[in-house]
This record gives C-alpha cells, structure tokens and sequence, in this order.
C-alpha cells in the first residue's frame, strides 16, 4: 500500500470543493450575464421611450439628480460589499462551511449587481425625463465598466476561500 497517495476520504472533500467551485463560479456567471443583457435592452428603451415633463424640474436638474445618486450607488457599493464580507467572515469563523460562505458570497454580489442596476435605471430616468437618451449611453458605459470590474473570476473565488480560511485559523479556539 503506497502511504504517500492521498485516501479516498482525503481526496473526497477536494473534489466536493471543487465542484461547489465550479457550481458557484456558474451561478454567479450566469447572473451577471442577465444583468449585462439589461444593459444594450436599456440603450433600445432609452431612444424609444416617449419623453415626459417632470413639474417643477427641468430636464438638467432631473441629469444632476440622476447623476448624483448613481455616484452614490457607485461609490457605496464595493464599501457596502466589503463590510457584508467582514460579517461573512466572521460567520465563516463561528461556522465553518464553504457552501455557506458561497452562498453567502452570491448575496452580496447579486446586492452589489442590484446597486448597479440602479445605475442604470438612473440612465433611463434621464433618457425619459432628464437631458435625453443620449447622456443615457454615459449610464451605461459607466455600468458595464463596474460589472465588468465585478464579473466573478475562479482566482477572485479561490482569494475568497484563503481569507475565510485565513480567518477562521485566528479565531481562538479553533
């Protein structure tokens, strides 16, 4: 019997690692892509949708509002982001289970790509009311650039993986 081979009992939690992995990297893939294909579906509404008159506000004012809550939402949500993981990791350290750390994982960034639709909802508030379809397109490229920054890499996962391992090793006791 070779002893340095792994055992099957070894080598079982790796494979379920693996899959979990896999399972999670496709999930979170196939969000984001129906989250991008909001994005050209926003470009089309914008230049079609029927123009309106908000009382009291003219169209610039209607942009500057728009405008200034997307850079809210834009600034705040990778802060937003970090502080759900630190309360992830911390959970993680009490109870040790990557597929509710995954999980876990997938609700903060179906959070962080919900925040971003905002953004783009902003673009079509514009498109409608504020200064035309046109600013619209700057909504949107700002957004495809977030969520590509955002799209969910194996490597990114793996990182997620060490700090939580990382973090429940320091916790006494553990």
């Amino acid at each position: 019997m070779d002893v340095t081979a792994p055992s099957r009992a070894s080598a079982r939690p790796v494979v379920m690692m693996q899959t979990d992995l896999k399972r999670h990297l496709l999930r979170m893939r196939l969000t984001a892509v129906v989250f991008l294909i909001t994005l050209p579906v926003a470009v089309v509404v914008a230049f079609f949708l029927p123009r309106i008159e908000v009382p009291h506000l003219s169209p610039h004012i209607v942009t500057f509002i728009c405008l200034g809550l997307s850079l809210w939402v834009a600034f705040t949500a990778d802060r937003a982001a970090r502080r759900a993981m630190t309360a992830i990791y911390d959970a993680f350290s009490s109870h040790g289970e990557q597929s509710r750390l995954l999980r876990d994982h997938y609700r903060v960034y179906l959070g962080v790509l919900l925040r971003l639709e905002v953004i783009t909802l902003c673009g079509l508030v514009t498109a409608v009311a504020g200064t035309g379809p046109r600013i619209t397109l700057w909504f949107l490229v700002v957004v495809s650039i977030l969520m590509a920054l955002a799209w969910p890499t194996e490597g990114k996962t793996r990182l997620l993986l060490r700090r939580a391992d990382g973090t429940s090793r320091h916790q006494p006791g553990k």
